[in-house]
């Protein structure tokens, strides 16, 4: 999970703190940098990815592995994020050429926002394309689904509520996820970089 750092300037003394200790080989430091970058980065690599999910995790680990054998000290976040991204850019790139598929190169006025504060464009896309799932479920279910997830309310609680058991609660509530699943990906092709 990312460490929160609450000013720009903490998060960039983190980054270059991080990254000297990564280039002098420490393990603790990668360690640290992974969980810095994996959330931001598989959030960025899902939409990249389509909604695949196997693939990011792929690529993650291409990345982190790239980011380890080629790490280097960097003085603040926006240019860590800025070669970050590249090296995603490029790990997809090669798989799709491995797979015989010709990357689609897009124009790098969407990579313009550099800085990438937490709520990144990426976080955005999944937003808006996951609220837009949720407003095609029928209205029962999203009721179950904000009662479960918004408010937390226990599936013993619900069940009860809803004159039925936990066990059926648990179903619906899988089967809710899947159906948000699939329509999330599909919307997510929409906001595919490659």
């Amino acid at each position: 999970m990312e460490p929160r750092l609450e000013t720009q300037e903490k998060r960039d003394h983190f980054v270059r703190t991080v990254t000297r200790g990564m280039a002098d080989g420490s393990q603790t430091a990668f360690g640290e940098f992974y969980n810095f970058v994996f959330d931001r980065l598989f959030r960025m690599l899902l939409v990249q990815t389509k909604g695949d999910e196997d693939l990011c995790k792929d690529l993650v680990q291409g990345v982190m592995l790239r980011a380890a054998r080629y790490a280097r000290a960097f003085d603040n976040e926006r240019v860590l994020w800025a070669w970050l991204r590249q090296v995603a850019r490029s790990c997809h790139v090669d798989w799709l050429r491995k797979k015989g598929r010709e990357p689609q190169f897009v124009s790098l006025e969407l990579f313009a926002d550099a800085e990438m504060p937490i709520n990144s464009a990426d976080d955005e896309q999944l937003i808006v394309a996951l609220e837009s799932s949720i407003k095609q479920l029928d209205a029962d279910d999203r009721e179950v689904l904000r009662l479960a997830y918004y408010e937390a309310v226990p599936q013993q609680s619900l069940a009860q509520k809803l004159n039925t058991t936990a066990k059926a609660i648990e179903s619906r509530l899988r089967r809710i996820r899947q159906k948000l699943r699939r329509t999330l990906i599909e919307r997510l092709k929409d906001y595919a970089l490659l």
